[in-house]
């Protein structure tokens, strides 16, 4: 059961400035149709419920309100022009705040973590203003501001510079790259009756589970293929283009800058020793066309919403995140996470990726299936495993 203490609004310092505003280019809009980003980050620290909220709750309001100073559109609203030929924008004005949850939960913390209470950090986002490096680069600079100022530092910007987490907003080089935002613009704006994200289902029936094993890639992905073989698979996933657009934008781009990359694997080419082989070289090619495309790699992108409507119906996997992604780097203080989970994954047939806390150089895989499913998962995959470790 969970109890809400207080809910508030955060807006950016007064030192932010009275206006900004942001042009929605094409690598936003495609992401209308999606759900908002929503993640959960456990931290173990133990503390009194009056620490908490007279320590801890204060601090990360006033760190996230500091942050926003510097991630302005975070704090804004998009606006969805009814004119055609007007494109959409990110627009911040004096006065507009992100909501501040704060609520207690009488679960057992220990069966959502494996380890001991602690606090709980969640965040929604709208796909439109941001993907998920900008989501990394927002959530470490609010702990990096928090962590600080605990420690007495005060000059955001020089902190936030020094960490290569200080958001490059200008988007000259991105604004109508080969006409796609008109293309783009003209389904958005016939499609925006609301300004609000499509929602996500709370699962009422699903489960997750989590594997630790140290052993080759090659050999649990040779055995899992193997038992694919009745299968028809379609895999999708999504290609950072910052540094491969000419000229290159900067890490630290704020916004989405992502491309599609797609790939299909029948039945018949994944059976026996070599499916794994097979699998992996036509993913291998599929993200060679995409990444090192002689026309650019955006090459072909007025055709990605038919690409995505081809997937419709189609048993699919979709990858959604990055081992670049180090959500356990999110230090407010406390230490590192104790755990991180995608809960856009509730919602479809995605699977989070994220770098491993566990392990140097590992990765995190999270899958959400219903509790048949993932009983089925577990059973194979602790099957191949005892295999494997025999």
């Amino acid at each position: 059961m969970s109890t809400i203490l207080e809910r508030s609004h955060i807006s950016p310092g007064p030192d932010s400035a009275p206006e900004f505003s942001l042009p929605v280019v094409f690598f936003d809009m495609l992401w209308y149709e999606f759900p908002a980003n929503q993640s959960v980050l456990f931290f173990e620290f133990p503390c009194s419920k009056s620490h908490f909220l007279e320590t801890i709750v204060p601090e990360l309001k006033s760190s996230l309100s500091l942050t926003l100073t510097q991630f302005l559109p975070l704090a804004g609203n998009i606006i969805y022009p009814r004119k055609p030929g007007n494109k959409p924008v990110l627009r911040y004005e004096t006065g507009n705040s992100v909501s501040f949850t704060v609520s207690e939960s009488t679960a057992d913390f220990n069966n959502l973590t494996g380890n001991h209470p602690g606090l709980c950090i969640g965040f929604v986002t709208d796909h439109v203003v941001a993907d998920a490096s900008t989501v990394v680069s927002f959530m470490q600079a609010w702990a990096l501001i928090n962590r600080s100022r605990r420690s007495g530092a005060d000059n955001v910007r020089d902190l936030l510079t020094e960490g290569n987490l200080l958001p490059f907003y200008d988007r000259k080089s991105v604004t109508n790259l080969n006409g796609l935002d008109e293309i783009y613009c003209d389904v958005t704006v016939d499609s925006s009756c609301s300004a609000e994200p499509p929602s996500v289902k709370l699962p009422i029936n699903k489960l997750r589970a989590t594997f630790f094993e140290r052993i080759s890639f090659w050999q649990v992905s040779r055995s899992v293929i193997c038992r694919l073989s009745s299968v028809h698979l379609y895999g999708s996933a999504r290609q950072d283009c910052r540094k491969r657009l000419n000229p290159p934008l900067p890490v630290n781009y704020f916004g989405n800058c992502v491309s599609l990359v797609k790939a299909e694997l029948k039945h018949g080419e994944v059976k026996g020793d070599e499916g794994f082989v097979k699998a992996a070289k036509a993913i291998g090619e599929a993200v060679k066309e995409t990444v090192y495309n002689e026309k650019g790699i955006l090459h072909g992108a007025e055709k990605w919403p038919d690409e995505y409507e081809k997937l419709v119906g189609k048993r699919q996997i979709s990858v959604a995140g990055s081992p670049r992604f180090d959500f356990y780097a999110v230090d407010y203080g406390w230490g590192k996470p104790r755990k991180f989970e995608g809960l856009f994954i509730d919602g479809g047939g995605s699977i989070s990726l994220c770098t491993s806390r566990e392990f140097e150089g590992g990765l995190e895989i999270g899958l959400s299936k219903s509790m048949v499913q993932i009983d089925a998962f577990t059973s194979v995959f602790k099957e191949i495993l005892e295999s494997l470790l025999s």
